[in-house]
């Protein structure tokens, strides 16, 4: 019997059937999917024998999803719209968890609130943010991002932003690592963002890009207990560690 053409990519279930996470995706990419995830990951045959119907069917759902899509996704997962398609995302684990609250709560008192710090920035964690629009949307969920208050002098009461952040950060988990190293950066940096920062709490590593000439270029790798004073924030330095639980 020949291989399956299409393959849908299954969450493991105790006791249940496997939750489909995918539409359909040729084998390849249905492989990417799992090497990249934490989550213990089934690939489920779409069609032994594809027909003409099946392939149609694949097409449907391999369209470019919508804000809808993103409404309607499953409960317990984090729904982003990167490079058309949409992207579910298990809830972060505990050490993605600890870096990116420690991260948070090193930032805050110096550039949020202006304590020990220069102030003049607006910080949250995890902001529904919109690239562009419909038909063409494109939607991150990064697990920090700062707008510098010249930009956005006041917190609008919104559900989702447009404006585009100065400063993104986003904490690696195995499912995650193409889509913060790789896909997210094209997007960020075809919508101008200034500085991204990646944490990579299994590695222990911090890395920042700046943008130049409209790319986010690496600019410095920080390891473990170094001292991290890397723009924006370079005015208040800290100790890496801060972000690894003890």
């Amino acid at each position: 019997m020949s291989e399956p053409e299409f393959y849908f990519v299954g969450l493991k279930r105790t006791g249940a059937q496997p939750l489909p996470l995918t539409g359909p995706l040729p084998r390849d990419r249905a492989e990417a999917w799992i090497n990249g995830a934490s989550q213990e990951l089934v690939m489920l045959p779409w069609s032994q024998t594809p027909s003409a119907e099946d392939h149609d069917m694949a097409d449907m759902l391999l369209k470019r999803a919508t804000y809808e899509d993103v409404l309607n996704a499953p409960p317990g997962f984090r729904a982003e719209i990167l490079e058309g398609r949409l992207v579910l995302m298990p809830r972060p684990a505990s050490l993605h968890l600890y870096a990116a609250s420690a991260l948070n709560g090193l930032l805050w008192p110096p550039f949020h609130e202006g304590t020990g710090g220069p102030g003049g920035w607006i910080i949250l964690p995890e902001p529904e943010i919109h690239f562009g629009k419909e038909p063409d949307l494109e939607l991150a969920d990064p697990d920090l991002a700062g707008w510098r208050i010249e930009h956005m002098p006041q917190l609008p009461d919104i559900a989702h932003f447009t404006l585009i952040p100065d400063w993104i950060c986003e904490v690696i988990s195995p499912s995650s690592e193409k889509n913060d190293t790789v896909i997210k950066p094209r997007l960020y940096q075809s919508f101008g963002l200034a500085y991204y920062w990646i944490v990579d709490p299994r590695e222990h590593t911090l890395e920042t890009r700046v943008l130049k000439d409209n790319v986010l270029e690496h600019a410095e790798t920080f390891r473990d207990a170094d001292i991290v004073a890397a723009p924006p924030f370079h005015d208040v330095p800290f100790n890496l560690d801060k972000l690894w639980p003890k």
